[in-house]
């Protein structure tokens, strides 16, 4: 029985840490900080994502189909599939 309430001594007496990036921004500044954070790293993400769907499908050559070829379907799948990786990634930036 003393073990657990020198367990919850503990537990009261250990500080909560702080997140990193403070949510929302204190500070129209680290709003703006904010939006460039999260804008690049979606960009980034989002052609990752792409690079991995081009990648997975190596009988499609996509550069070949929309330059040469001009092929719209194709086109139009790649476009679905921008929007869905950016979908992913906004939710999973979101939380």
């Amino acid at each position: 029985m003393h073990h657990l309430f020198a367990l919850a001594a503990d537990v009261t007496t250990t500080e909560i840490q702080r997140p990193m990036f403070p949510w929302p921004a204190p500070t129209l500044g680290h709003a703006l900080l904010y939006v460039l954070l999260f804008g690049i790293l979606g960009i980034v993400l989002t052609a990752f994502g792409f690079k991995v769907f081009d990648w997975m499908m190596p009988k499609i050559h996509v550069e070949t189909e929309l330059a040469d070829k001009h092929n719209v379907s194709v086109a139009v799948v790649m476009a679905a599939v921008i929007l869905g990786i950016s979908i992913v990634i906004a939710a999973a930036i979101m939380g």
